[in-house]
């Protein structure tokens, strides 16, 4: 579920794997280079018709094949700099071994 405000999206998360149910705050993401609030997710994995429609209008960037844990998952349209997320790097570190 996502609920869309003005700048901030909250999403409810619920992993029951790894026992955890909540909410997260995600507000713009800026560009640590240009500091740019142009950027958009990088999503890696198969490509969807959907994936497709979403990169054609510009809402997110495709990454290929999610071989590199540490990839980065933001893409800058001002200065195409790509970087990965503070939130994203911890909730990799947060996981268990072999998840």
């Amino acid at each position: 579920m996502v609920k869309r405000c003005t700048r901030v999206s909250v999403r409810l998360l619920a992993v029951p794997r790894h026992g955890y149910t909540g909410f997260l705050v995600f507000g713009p993401t800026k560009c640590p280079r240009c500091s740019s609030r142009d950027t958009v997710k990088i999503v890696y994995g198969a490509v969807t018709p959907r994936s497709k429609l979403q990169a054609a209008a510009g809402q997110i960037r495709l990454g290929g094949a999610p071989s590199d844990p540490e990839r980065p998952n933001r893409h800058c349209r001002t200065c195409a700099n790509e970087w990965e997320t503070a939130l994203s790097r911890s909730m990799r570190s947060a996981s268990p071994p072999g998840a």
